[in-house]
């Protein structure tokens, strides 16, 4: 546990020496179709129907009317029903699921050691976050780091979800948790927490390098990070309404289980996609990109093949070609969205209006 726990978040980020981040402008501001498209985009809550769209943007920009969320549907090739995906698993208790994942700064960042590792860790039912750097991928150096994570989360959790990194399967890792009871979940699409605070804490290390010197802009340090976990670990987060400390204590964990059950939605159901259907691609966001910037490609791309049902991740999946080509040589159903059904949809590899 941090040993500055009773402080305030203003408290501690004076003490940490910390610039007040300058505030946002207003949401009135912004353009109307940045602010659809931000809703539209969220990771969290969005992907919903017109009227829903037009709901949430009415409510943050009272400029934005009926038509301008039926115009910025048709620009952008948007023909899907609501998409309620996320939140579908709901941890009970802390220390039951952790996440964790590797990261690197972006070499443009001007962070002079931007390629070295850090590993992240995060509870999915208290949201509570540590990072630690990491000297390289070998398998003592993973155990190492994946123990001092441990000790820093307060204890070992029951399941430990990652991506498909190799170096995580090394025998040295798989065997340190096994020893200790950890059940390790490898998959490509259960670990989207821990990918959403590794963008959070990007940003974070991106806006406090800008303010050190040029020559002093390295981030690979175990104190700049904790400097950064603390003050996000006395941030209250929106889905449990309370800082992460606060939901680790007992006396509002069963508040906090009531919030994530009232914020889960139902599992996605994923339209059928059949050849000759046209789509657009996931597109991985950069470290600095906005968050309003879309999540799918404006490029458009046909379904050339289907090749049928494999075993993925302990669950059946179909892995779709595409023509042109994409930027992999194949993808999964999550990973693309139908604009329409069929081949009447124009020329693949145009990219869309607005």
């Amino acid at each position: 546990m941090d040993s500055d726990e009773d402080l305030t978040f203003d408290e501690l980020a004076k003490k940490k020496g910390f610039k007040k981040k300058e505030e946002k402008p207003a949401p009135e501001a912004k353009g109307k179709r940045e602010t659809i498209a931000e809703l539209y985009y969220d990771e969290d809550s969005g992907y919903q129907s017109k009227a829903r769209t037009y709901q949430m943007a009415h409510a943050r920009d009272a400029r934005i009317t009926r038509k301008d969320v039926e115009d910025w549907f048709r620009e952008n090739g948007v023909a899907q029903k609501p998409r309620s995906f996320k939140n579908s698993y709901v941890a009970k208790y802390p220390r039951q699921e952790y996440q964790m994942d590797l990261f690197q700064m972006n070499k443009n960042s001007g962070i002079k050691d931007w390629s070295k590792i850090c590993m992240i860790m995060v509870d999915i039912f208290t949201k509570y976050t540590t990072i630690t750097p990491v000297e390289g991928k070998d398998a003592h150096e993973l155990q190492t780091a994946i123990k001092r994570l441990f000790k820093k989360m307060g204890g070992d959790p029951g399941m430990l979800y990652t991506d498909q990194e190799p170096a995580l399967k090394k025998k040295q890792v798989t065997k340190y948790l096994d020893d200790e009871e950890v059940h390790l979940i490898m998959t490509m699409t259960h670990a989207a927490v821990a990918e959403r605070q590794i963008r959070t804490f990007k940003r974070m290390i991106a806006d406090r390098m800008r303010e050190r010197p040029e020559g002093e802009r390295y981030y690979h340090n175990q104190e700049f990070l904790d400097s950064l976990t603390a003050i996000y670990n006395r941030t209250k987060h929106t889905t449990t309404g309370k800082t992460p400390i606060d939901a680790r204590k007992r006396e509002n964990q069963k508040e906090v289980r009531t919030k994530l059950e009232l914020a889960r939605r139902p599992v996605r159901h994923y339209p059928r996609l059949e050849v000759g259907d046209t789509v657009r691609t996931l597109v991985k966001k950069e470290p600095f990109s906005k968050e309003s910037d879309p999540n799918w490609s404006k490029k458009l791309y046909k379904i050339d093949k289907i090749e049928g049902e494999r075993i993925f991740d302990m669950t059946g999946q179909a892995f779709y070609k595409l023509s042109p080509p994409g930027n992999k040589p194949e993808y999964l159903q999550h990973e693309l969205l139908l604009v329409r059904k069929g081949s009447a949809a124009g020329e693949p590899g145009a990219a869309s209006s607005g």
